[in-house]
Order: structure tokens, then C-alpha cells, then sequence
């Protein structure tokens, strides 16, 4: 009897989660109660509350559980491989539609999307990575690639492979962007010099770099808003 009852109320408090969402999306959720929704996704039966409690107890946040890799996941207490599915799932598709926001749009139309879509992709990530967009002769964004990954305070720029990229997209414009982990959003002076040999090797092609983004948890440094894709070094801090 009691394990009936104890089902009972598992059942009314995951259908009272599930009604507050179709009324009102996440308006009104906290963290550790979206994560119970999505962790309730892979095992409907069993209560998931005190497993997303302790999720976001280590991940801080749910941006962070949704980021943790999914070995990091299953030490979780509760947490299996089909609730970690649940999770790696939502933020995958996530990902998946920021970039649809983007693919055809005017950049000029659509930097706000853009740099949605640039944080989600690359705030998180442990080691520089770096974006590129390819854009049009009109602008559009035609291309979304991935370079190398660097080591954890450097991202490899390699200017060659990122040419050939722009031809076989016939891009006429690009916008980079990589990450900082630590969180200084003031691009290094490798930054500065791999931006501007860049530049260099993509203009007799008739290809213009039109901006370098630097994305760090709290925000996005434009180089090109600063003036510092044409040969102008970093602002002086103090």
C-alpha cells in the first residue's frame, strides 16, 4: 500500500511539473526543477528530485548540467546513462536551432542570433575553439565551420585552411570567433597577429575578415569595434 501511494504521489507531482510547463514554459521554474523535468524524460517511473538537486549542486547551475560532459554526468548519484540522453539531448537540439537562425540571414540583420548562437556554442568550452562564419557577396550567412581546437589559452588559427573553407563556400566575408576559459575577454597578442595574417592572405582572394569575436561566459569583444583589425594593439587596462 504504501509503495502504491508513494507512486501515487511521484505521479501527481511529475504531472503538476509537466502541467506548469504546457501553461507557462519554464516561467517559474528553477534549475533544479527543469532538470527534473528532462532527468523525469528518461526514467518516467522513479522520483528524479533529490538526483537534480545534487546535479546542480555540482554543476552550479543549468547551464552547467547541461554542458557537463557526460562522463561527469554519470558520477551523479541517480544519474544513468539513459537520464544523461535526456539531457545531452535538449542541449544538442538547442544548439541545433540557434544555428538554423542563422543559415540564410543577413549577418548585418542578424548579429544578436548570431551571438546566441556563438555563446551557447562556445562559453562553456574548456579549451579555445574556433568558429567561423561564411557570408555571401549580400552577406548571408552561407557556412558554420569548426578549426582546431587549441590547448587551454590558445586557439590554432591556421590562415590557409581557412581560405580554402571561404572558396569552396564562395564567401566573400568571414567572422571568427573564439573562446577565452578564463574569462578575459581581451583578445592576447597571438589573437592580434594570427587576425591580421589572416586578414593579409584573404584579401588579394577579395575575401574580407569582418570581424573577430572573443566569447567568454560573461559576454563577447568585438575586435572590430574596437579598431583592432587594422593593426591598432590592444587598449591599455591600467
Amino acid at each position: 500500500m504504501k509503495g502504491r501511494e508513494g507512486q501515487r504521489k511521484l505521479e501527481g507531482h511529475r504531472d503538476r511539473l509537466r502541467e506548469r510547463f504546457l501553461e507557462r514554459g519554464l516561467q517559474g521554474f528553477n534549475d533544479a526543477e527543469v532538470v527534473e523535468l528532462l532527468l523525469s524524460l528518461g526514467t518516467p517511473r522513479q522520483d528524479c528530485k533529490e538526483r537534480a538537486r545534487e546535479a546542480i549542486r555540482r554543476f552550479g547551475s543549468l547551464a552547467g548540467v547541461l554542458e557537463a560532459p557526460v562522463e561527469e554526468l554519470l558520477k551523479v548519484p541517480g544519474i544513468g546513462p539513459r537520464n544523461s540522453v535526456a539531457l545531452k539531448l535538449v542541449h544538442e537540439v538547442a544548439r541545433a536551432f540557434l544555428r538554423s537562425r542563422i543559415i540564410s540571414r543577413d549577418y548585418r540583420l542578424a548579429m544578436k542570433e548570431a551571438a546566441q548562437f556563438l555563446q551557447h556554442r562556445l562559453r562553456m568550452e574548456q579549451r579555445e575553439l574556433m568558429v567561423i562564419l561564411f557570408l555571401n557577396k549580400a552577406m548571408e550567412i552561407v557556412g558554420v565551420e569548426e578549426t582546431a581546437v587549441g590547448t587551454h589559452d590558445r586557439a590554432a588559427i591556421y590562415p590557409r585552411e581557412i581560405a580554402r573553407m571561404a572558396l569552396r563556400l564562395d564567401a566573400f566575408h568571414l567572422v571568427l570567433a573564439h573562446n577565452h576559459p578564463g574569462g578575459d575577454p581581451r583578445p592576447s597578442e597571438s589573437d592580434l597577429r594570427a587576425t591580421r595574417e589572416l586578414a593579409r592572405i584573404l584579401q588579394p582572394l577579395e575575401i574580407r575578415l569582418e570581424d573577430h569575436l572573443v566569447v567568454t561566459p560573461h559576454g563577447i569583444f568585438s575586435l572590430a569595434a574596437h579598431g583592432l583589425l587594422e593593426g591598432s594593439g590592444p587598449k591599455s587596462h591600467g
